[in-house]
């Protein structure tokens, strides 16, 4: 399970329904302001708390947001075959502010990344963020290899002329980076 299905069985686990919880969390017009920037975090878990009728405040629900991940070992290992390459990693996302956040302070995770692409800041989101990618990091988009668990995001990426991947598990993106630089070395 991963964090956010975590968050979702932890927020249940307080009375709300995972329908109500979803049509908030993942479905509402609220999280897509949030996401893109047009509302802040106040705002947001303020109106969370109020449709799921919860006695929590915002922080206590970051702190089960936070708790709900764990490192994934494999993806230290990508990073490791990057980083020997020399290769540049952006993290082009549409997390809001509130997740990125709780979770590098959890991880320290942000540092990894030569750029960091959030559709809060750009005020829009995938996949038309992906549009930005190259012109912020002057990296030409037939040199970009993306990987993205979202068909719509992957097919995007296509057209921009980026070698882009739908990927599900990240142990997928590790034997592929694998194969691509053993052939190369």
């Amino acid at each position: 399970m991963n964090g956010r299905d975590n968050f979702i069985s932890n927020i249940s686990k307080l009375g709300v329904s995972e329908k109500k919880i979803i049509e908030v969390y993942i479905k509402s017009d609220m999280m897509k302001q949030y996401k893109q920037g047009f509302i802040d975090g106040e705002t947001f878990w303020n109106y969370a708390i109020k449709e799921w009728k919860l006695k929590k405040n915002r922080q206590e629900l970051l702190e089960i947001l936070q708790e709900g991940y764990e490192l994934n070992g494999k993806k230290k290992e990508i990073m490791k075959i990057l980083n020997q390459n020399n290769i540049k990693k952006v993290i082009c996302t549409n997390n809001f502010p509130d997740r990125i956040r709780v979770l590098d302070e959890r991880f320290d995770f942000l540092k990894e990344f030569d750029y960091k692409i959030c559709s809060y800041e750009h005020r829009m989101l995938k996949p038309e963020l992906l549009s930005i990618v190259s012109e912020i990091t002057d990296i030409e988009n037939k040199e970009i290899l993306y990987f993205d668990d979202s068909e719509t995001n992957i097919d995007y990426a296509k057209r921009l002329g980026m070698n882009a991947f739908l990927i599900k598990e990240p142990s997928r993106v590790l034997k592929m980076l694998k194969e691509i630089f053993v052939k190369a070395n």
